[in-house]
């Protein structure tokens, strides 16, 4: 500031303005110099104000668009030891089996009547247009029928009841159902056996029955934690297979109707843990 000062008193030979004398001109300077500092700082700060606004609005447009998109979806997880009956937009009935989830779009349903199963569902659809269960071992396809869809671990399993279905297994191959026929992918060699339905492997679990026809002990004993919501430290070879069924009434009797079978030992800890030898 001194330094212009002494410009503007060194500059004799210039001329003022008429009317108008050195120390006003040299207010009217440091009133510029202010304003243009104030200016500068304005402009400084405008930029990152801007720049937050802009993102803030850009956040708050996808988080609503993620809302709705949430919102219009239905999603239905069942806990262990539990079983639910839901129905879908259509009326289609749905019984879901422990530990397992359905979700599905009411927003897309008129267009695509398409569900995602994890787990065990059995379905009584409605007839009408392409119904799909996507599944992460596999896709079912129908029109209207009564089938039953299971999906854990390695192994897609469906069983039709009623009509015709298609599975196509996670790798493309596709099998065609009818009525009374099932098949099995094991997701190891993905053969996609089909067999016939009859009374000890239709869908009974809906009334609390498990039959097993040469299934992994493992895969027996992870069904019976799911139903009564229990652990099992199994001491034993998991290289067993188990051919017969058990009831979700009672544990006791469920433990001695798989366990004496394969001459097993057990002893039930407490409510939550059961050990067997």
């Amino acid at each position: 500031m001194n330094r212009i000062e002494d410009l503007i008193n060194h500059t004799e030979n210039l001329k003022v303005p008429e009317g108008r004398s050195k120390s006003e001109i040299w207010a009217d300077l440091q009133n510029k110099i202010g304003d243009d500092t104030v200016k500068s700082k304005k402009r400084f700060i405008k930029h990152p104000v801007f720049y937050y606004s802009v993102a803030s609005t850009i956040i708050l447009f996808f988080s609503v668009l993620f809302f709705l998109s949430y919102k219009n979806t239905t999603e239905i997880f069942v806990q262990a030891g539990q079983k639910e009956k839901v129905f879908l937009p259509d009326g289609s009935e749905v019984i879901i089996n422990s530990v397992s989830s359905l979700s599905f779009s009411t927003k897309k349903w008129e267009s695509e009547r398409i569900v995602d199963l994890e787990g065990e569902a059995f379905f009584n659809v409605k007839k009408g247009s392409r119904f799909t269960v996507k599944c992460s071992n596999g896709t079912v396809e129908v029109k209207g029928t009564i089938f039953n869809v299971f999906s854990r671990g390695d192994v897609l399993e469906v069983k039709c009841t009623e009509g015709v279905v298609s599975v196509i297994s996670k790798s493309g191959k596709t099998k065609h159902l009818e009525q009374n026929l099932g098949v099995k992918f094991n997701l190891d060699n993905n053969i996609g056996e089909i067999f016939s339905l009859n009374d000890s492997n239709t869908d009974l679990w809906t009334n609390g029955q498990f039959y097993f026809d040469n299934v992994n002990i493992e895969n027996v004993f992870k069904e019976m934690e799911r139903q009564f919501d229990i652990n099992i430290q199994f001491e034993g070879k998991t290289t067993r297979f188990f051919s017969g069924y058990f009831t979700n009434k009672d544990l006791d009797r469920a433990l001695n109707m798989v366990c004496s079978p394969m001459s097993l030992s057990y002893e039930i800890e407490n409510e939550s843990l059961v050990v067997i030898q």
